[in-house]
């Protein structure tokens, strides 16, 4: 499991044991599971949901958010973030950032 990854999964399974319902993204549907799996076994009252998805792309963070009714915390790490070419970021990451 890459830094990256240890970070967001050790953060998702924190809150899930404090009682926060947690939504855990992936691009990979087997890590993904195993990763619920995992966070299950540490809280296992926690109510965690997946949702396969690149979140390091504009349409990926648009399937998520249109998938969410509310977002108290919001922890974007993605692996592998693409810089917008232009701009140097995600005109949708500026734009939810900023807005």
């Amino acid at each position: 499991m890459s830094r990256q990854r240890r970070i967001g999964f050790a953060i998702a399974r924190t809150l899930a044991r404090e009682g926060a319902e947690v939504t855990i993204t992936g691009r990979d549907r087997e890590k993904l599971a195993a990763a619920v799996d995992e966070i299950h076994a540490a809280a296992p009252l926690g109510k965690i949901r997946r949702f396969l998805a690149d979140i390091s792309t504009a349409k990926g963070v648009e399937a998520l958010t249109s998938q969410l009714n509310q977002t108290d915390i919001l922890v974007n790490n993605p692996v592998g973030y693409r810089k917008h070419p232009k701009h140097g970021r995600d005109k949708l990451t500026l734009r939810r950032c900023s807005g």
